[in-house]
Parts: structure tokens; sequence; C-alpha cells
């Protein structure tokens, strides 16, 4: 099964212990549905770590192919 990944890296200004993804996944799902795209959004952080980790899956490309 042939498949493009492509990971991207993002580092906060200042120091905040209680970020969250939320906001900006929602974002990032409205922005695609306004181009009739359906995007998957998971924040898959983990509290203890200061690696903040997102996964976003798109389906629409399949469809319109």
């Amino acid at each position: 099964m042939n498949r493009f990944s492509e990971d991207l890296d993002f580092i906060l200004l200042n120091e905040e212990k209680n970020f969250s993804w939320n906001f900006f996944l929602k974002k990032l799902e409205l922005e695609f549905q306004s181009y009739n795209l359906t995007l998957e959004t998971i924040d898959r952080s983990k509290a203890d770590s200061n690696v903040k980790k997102a996964f976003l899956k798109d389906y629409s490309f399949g469809k319109i192919l």
C-alpha cells in the first residue's frame, strides 16, 4: 500500500502548562469543511509529557479520486 505521511512540528514561544490542541483542531476541521473535505482530528497528547501530539486524518481525497 502506497502511503504519504508528513509531520509538522510547532514550538510554543512561552511555556503553557495547560496547552490544548482542541481550539486549533476545531479550526482546522472548519477550514476543511469550507472546501467540502472531511478531516478527523485526535489530540494524542499525554498529560505528563512536554511533547504534545495531534493526529489528522482526511478521508475526502479517496472519495474525490
